[in-house]
């Protein structure tokens, strides 16, 4: 397990070291709230997103992660002045932790050869590995759902229910976390076991997860969010949510997942050629197996586990069409101890290499989704010239995570998900898409422009002041056309910032922020 564990953070720490910052956008909202956790405790406001359903009520329903993360963004602020160690810190450990599970799940199921599975996890899609660099709640959460396995497999139930009380404070999605005791009422089912042992899982987790909801410290808001985030942000995405509650597209998939999905289909045509009894163990991984398989082809996000259990169930059914009489076994028999030796050594060769070849392309995109230098010059000069609280209207919602931890002394109008503003606020969505995009003036599209609060019928250029109350416009180089529009209108857009882009040959403005409202005529600062 040890061993697992450290091959496991190893292979991390090599992804973490393509950026000095942190991968991925939500990163640093999350390491934003774990060092302000100390200070303001279980904040139940976020007046720092103006425009969203969160301003007068929040619910953080990551606030046992941000709790966990807390001592590490700490320790890494003291020692280099800034978060990012102690994430990146708090996802090797992460890693390890699920590596080691793995083998302690192979031991508990009495798999032969757990090595050559731990060296498998190297394979598993790069996006796995991509998405497990984001410090996010899944980090912990995928160790967590793993600690189920062995609990239902043994049917300790009062420690699942245990689980799933904490598992819930973790992170938020505790509907997720319900599959595995599912899968154990699948299998128990399927044995023809009476309906009190088949319920005895699903019953003791929801139970933990309940009272998990109920003695949380957003109770009763957190079941209105847990909603929100099922139905409108989750499995009800709509169009404009962000790109992790879409599907991938089959090509991409495959490209990415044939190693898996074909040791998958050997194990299994392997298990099948047995043609024994199927145990309770290997129908709880082939069920588990299957739903987040599910999960996954429906929302991209659940990449984050799937492959896991993937091995998991291929591990076993290798090891059960190995054991015994049986003509793969037999033929395995006639292989001389040279020959075998052999085979584990190419077998093993394959998966370093693949492997290796594997995190390379992890290593390739794991970088920040935005000019993360850029975005830190423009929020120390709005720290340094602007009011406190004064509201900024950024040129995208998914930039809020940057701004935020930089950041806050400002107010910005959207963030974290579009549905956190379009739900409340229909027309004012509408408007600001049509805004950030360039496309102005235009009408408010018919299905809004009845609805409470929306105002004029004509999205203008103005609306940035009259509509959202904005003070200052922030504009990356990515959205030129809104940049454009604000320079139509020096009598009500003034650009007081400006930051080149060096690694232009152009030298365009990476970031401008430009004041709203009519100002005496300055060069911008530079």
């Amino acid at each position: 397990m040890l061993a697992a564990a450290l091959f496991g953070a190893a292979a991390m720490l090599f992804i973490q070291s393509a950026t000095p910052y942190v991968s991925g956008n939500d990163s640093f909202y999350h390491l934003a709230m774990a060092r302000m956790l100390p200070h303001e405790g279980f904040i139940k406001t976020f007046p720092w997103l103006h425009w969203t359903l969160f301003r007068d009520e929040f619910v953080s329903h990551h606030h046992g992660f941000h709790m966990l993360l807390s001592p590490l963004v700490h320790w890494s602020d003291r020692i280099t002045g800034e978060a990012f160690f102690g994430g990146k810190a708090a996802a090797l450990l992460a890693m390890g932790a699920a590596a080691g599970m793995l083998v302690h799940i192979l031991r508990r199921l009495r798999v032969r050869h757990r090595w050559f599975w731990v060296l498998a996890l190297a394979c598993l899609p790069w996006h796995f590995w991509l998405r497990h660099s984001f410090i996010r709640a899944p980090l912990v959460g995928l160790p967590l759902m793993m600690a189920a396995l062995p609990l239902v497999l043994r049917r300790r139930y009062k420690l699942l229910a245990l689980l799933g009380f904490v598992f819930v404070h973790v992170y938020g999605g505790a509907v997720v976390f319900l599959l595995i005791p599912l899968a154990a009422a699948g299998a128990e089912f399927a044995a023809g076991h009476p309906w009190r042992t088949v319920l005895a899982a699903p019953i003791a987790s929801s139970i933990g997860i309940l009272f998990g909801l109920v003695l949380h410290p957003y109770f009763p808001a957190n079941f209105r969010f847990l909603y929100t985030q099922l139905f409108e942000t989750g499995l009800g995405a709509p169009s404009e949510s962000g790109i992790e509650w879409k599907p991938y597209s089959a090509m991409f998939f495959l490209g990415m997942s044939w190693p898996l999905l074909a040791a998958l289909t050997l194990c299994s045509a392997a298990r099948i050629a047995r043609r024994t009894r199927i145990t309770r163990g290997e129908m709880i991984l082939l069920l588990t197996n299957l739903a987040f398989f599910a999960l996954t082809c429906k929302s991209r996000r659940f990449i984050e586990y799937w492959p896991v259990f993937c091995v998991l169930h291929a591990a076993y059914l290798f090891d059960r069409a190995t054991r015994g009489p049986a003509p793969l076994t037999a033929r395995l028999a006639k292989f001389g101890r040279a020959k075998k030796l052999a085979c584990c050594v190419l077998i093993a060769a394959g998966a370093v290499v693949g492997g290796y070849a594997n995190l390379l392309q992890a290593l390739r995109e794991a970088r920040p989704g935005a000019n993360v230098h850029a975005l830190h010059r423009a929020m120390e000069y709005l720290k340094k010239n602007s009011p406190a609280n004064s509201l900024v209207l950024t040129d995208d919602w998914d930039i809020f995570p940057y701004c935020f931890y930089y950041n806050q002394h400002n107010v910005f109008a959207v963030g974290l998900d579009p549905v956190f503003t379009s739900r409340p606020y229909p027309a004012l969505w509408a408007r600001y898409r049509a805004i950030t995009r360039g496309k102005t003036p235009t009408s408010l599209p018919a299905d809004v422009a009845g609805t409470a609060n929306a105002g004029s019928s004509t999205i203008a250029v103005d609306d940035i002041a009259t509509e959202f109350g904005a003070k200052y416009v922030m504009v990356c180089s990515d959205h030129p056309a809104l940049g454009a529009k604000l320079d139509e209108r020096p009598d009500l857009f003034t650009c007081v910032y400006i930051l080149r882009n060096n690694n232009s040959p152009r030298k365009d403005a990476a970031v401008r922020i430009y004041q709203v409202g009519p100002t005496a005529t300055t060069s911008p600062s530079q």
